[in-house]
């Protein structure tokens, strides 16, 4: 019987992009073919993309949520995206916490059981064994 390779997310890859994407605005700003922006306003980005890369990764997607909601959140207040501020909008990232405990909750319970069975299956054999 033959095993289907396992599909993986490399960390290396999201990080590898985003240092070639910063590497082309900075370009682009410097020869002038776009004009000069503040950086700092899309900090949270990489926060985001973080995000995204524990979504991606087995028993980590709770923190993955966490950091794509908390992202997301501080993008849109420092844009004013539909005119929200930080003091209109704090409350979703009270929202996105308990999201973020319950989901973190339920992984770690579910990662118990898997390991508990996983134990329970071994523990017969191994005495058989002998």
């Amino acid at each position: 019987m033959e095993l289907a390779p396992q599909r993986y997310f490399s960390r290396r890859y999201l990080v590898g992009g985003i240092l070639v994407l910063a590497g082309v605005l900075l370009l682009l700003m410097n020869i002038g073919i776009i004009a000069h922006f503040s950086l700092w306003k899309f900090f949270p980005l990489l926060i985001i993309a973080g995000g995204i890369s524990r979504l991606l990764e087995p028993y980590r997607r709770a923190e993955g949520f966490w950091l794509l909601a908390l992202g997301l959140w501080l993008q849109a207040s420092i844009l004013q995206v539909g005119g929200l501020t930080f003091g209109d909008t704090w409350p979703a990232v009270l929202v996105a916490f308990g999201i973020f405990l319950i989901w973190q909750s339920a992984e770690h319970d579910a990662r118990r059981r898997r390991i508990e069975a996983t134990r329970s299956v071994i523990t017969p054999l191994s005495t058989e064994n002998t």
